[in-house]
């Protein structure tokens, strides 16, 4: 058990470790204009990617530049929801940490819930420090939390969960008790393509799920398109793209439907159910899409990257919690 400060152990690697090369990079990827362009929404939500800010900051800048809005007052806390390394387990894994040290200041994580989820050793459960530092879907977050908690007037704790299982009913009452005050980040990116992966169908077998997603009827209008043309690139967009489609339905039963069919591989897919299973009201919108390389063939390897921000519609007064 821990309850220090969690290093930063991928500074250095995923991101900069020299505060000012940090910093710089930050400017560049965060567009603290973006949102003041856009009409006012109070945001809920945000769908960022995992890999690391030299390879997806372009993407996660978009969904993050959100933030600079500010968040609802209600807000008490932002839940990351991310998925694990490590051997999957049924229970939600959480921080054994009070803080976590980055480039540009400590975080802290709210340890009161992490208290309070923990109680039941069933359902969430502190993590090991050693194990937990090896864990980086979460700490490439926490730089640009930060950054943007030091440009702007708000700065709230982090719940960090890691979820590797389906979600059961017992550990989605729980979360939705925090629902109302919390901002949630899904971390998720949108697909691992290669055969390290365990992931790489050939162009028929992709043409033929593309297919079986739209259904029969728009085969000819599908065809007409040129999907006999298309590379694997194109075709894999497809399918990501029908991803993302299925996520901003905002519908558990849906996203489970296109899972059925389409058997990509989501690293986030059990953080994203968690998030459906929430059942909170609302739009999420695509702000940015790409992805790593282009593919060219089956052996070729690329990851998909999406940034979505999700604006809830409102729904009476906010719980206390």
């Amino acid at each position: 058990m821990s309850s220090g400060i969690r290093p930063s152990t991928y500074a250095g690697e995923l991101y900069p470790e020299d505060p000012e090369k940090l910093s710089t990079l930050l400017i560049t990827l965060l567009d603290e204009d973006f949102v003041c362009m856009k009409e006012k929404r109070t945001h809920r939500a945000a769908f960022v990617p995992q890999s690391s800010l030299h390879c997806a900051g372009r993407i996660s800048g978009k969904a993050y530049s959100t933030l600079f809005k500010g968040l609802d007052s209600r807000i008490k806390r932002i839940v990351i929801i991310a998925p694990m390394k490590q051997k999957p387990s049924g229970r939600i894994k959480t921080t054994p940490f009070s803080s976590a040290e980055t480039p540009l200041g400590t975080v802290l994580f709210d340890t009161e819930k992490i208290n309070l989820l923990t109680k039941n050793e069933t359902l969430f459960e502190k993590m090991d420090g050693k194990r937990e530092e090896k864990e980086f879907a979460v700490e490439i977050q926490l730089p640009l939390l930060r950054y943007i908690f030091n440009r702007t007037e708000y700065s709230v704790p982090i719940l960090p969960l890691y979820v590797s299982s389906w979600p059961s009913e017992e550990q989605t009452k729980m979360l939705k008790s925090l629902s109302s005050t919390s901002f949630f980040l899904i971390v998720s990116d949108v697909c691992h393509y290669g055969s390290v992966f365990r992931y790489a169908p050939a162009e028929p077998e992709l043409k033929g799920t593309i297919m079986l997603l739209r259904g029969k009827d728009d085969i000819k209008k599908h065809e007409h398109r040129g999907v006999k043309k298309q590379k694997i690139a194109s075709m894999v967009e497809e399918i990501n793209m029908l991803c993302l489609h299925y996520i901003c339905l905002n519908s558990l039963d849906f996203f489970i439907e296109y899972m059925s069919k389409a058997g990509n591989n989501i690293p986030g897919l059990f953080g994203i159910l968690l998030f459906l299973r929430l059942e909170i009201q609302g739009r999420w919108t695509l702000l940015a899409y790409g992805s790593s390389r282009e593919l060219l063939s089956e052996k070729d390897v690329s990851v998909s990257y999406a940034a979505m921000a999700f604006t809830q519609t409102p729904r009476g007064a906010a719980s206390s919690e």
